[in-house]
């Protein structure tokens, strides 16, 4: 997320996942009403698109991060790190 706090930070950056679904929580959460049709229509778009994202997370974590550690070993430079 890139927020500025000086304003039009959509306009100089498009809004991604995040963005979205907090926009999204703002737009339900901000009535005395029941969430809308579209308002379920869009969770469900973005709920998509998380499963999505976290499948290719998980695929950069499990295969193309071990593969990067192995080049780094033939290399002799030291590994990477995660916590």
């Amino acid at each position: 997320m890139r927020i500025t706090g000086r304003g039009q930070d959509i306009v100089r950056w498009p809004m991604k996942v995040a963005e979205q679904l907090m926009y999204l929580a703002g737009s339900a959460g901000g009535s005395d009403h029941a969430p809308a049709a579209q308002h379920r229509e869009v969770q469900q778009l973005l709920r998509d698109r998380v499963r999505q994202i976290r499948a290719q997370f998980d695929q950069v974590m499990s295969r193309d991060l071990e593969a990067y550690r192995a080049l780094l070993r033939q290399r002799n430079i030291q590994n990477v790190i995660i916590s």
